[in-house]
C-alpha cells in the first residue's frame, strides 16, 4: 500500500519531467528544420543567381562568336554556317539539360537530416 502511495506521488514529477524532455526533443527538431529552411533557401538564391549570371553571359558570348562566324563566310555561304550555328547551339542545349537533370536527381532531397531525425525518434519512442 506505501509502494502505490509512492507511486501516485511521484507521478506529477514524473509527467512534468516527461513534458520537459519532450518539449526538448521538440524545440531541437525545429531548431534544426528551421536550420535546413535557411541552407536550403540560400542554395537555392545563390544556384538562381549565379545561373543566371552565366545564362546572361554566355547568351551574349555565343551570339557574337556566332555573328562573327557567320559574317566570317562569303556571302552564299553565310545560310549555312548560320544552320550549323544554329545545329551546334542545338546540341549544347540538350547537353547542358541532361546535366542539369542529372545533378537534380542526383542532390539530397531538401530536409532529409530533419526527417532522418524523426524517423529515429519515432523508433526510441
Amino acid at each position: 500500500m506505501l509502494d502505490l502511495v509512492n507511486l501516485l506521488a511521484e507521478a506529477p514529477r514524473t509527467a512534468r519531467r516527461a513534458s520537459s524532455l519532450g518539449l526538448a526533443l521538440l524545440r531541437n527538431r525545429v531548431e534544426l528544420f528551421s536550420l535546413e529552411l535557411r541552407e536550403e533557401r540560400h542554395r537555392v538564391f545563390s544556384l538562381f543567381l549565379w545561373g543566371g549570371a552565366g545564362l546572361l553571359l554566355g547568351m551574349v558570348g555565343v551570339v557574337l562568336a556566332a555573328f562573327a562566324v557567320i559574317y566570317a563566310f562569303p556571302p552564299a555561304h553565310r545560310w549555312t554556317a548560320a544552320a550549323v550555328c544554329a545545329l551546334i547551339f542545338l546540341a549544347g542545349s540538350g547537353v547542358a539539360f541532361l546535366v542539369v537533370r542529372a545533378r537534380l536527381n542526383k542532390s539530397e532531397p531538401p530536409f532529409a537530416r530533419t526527417l532522418a531525425e524523426l524517423h529515429k525518434d519515432q523508433q526510441a519512442l
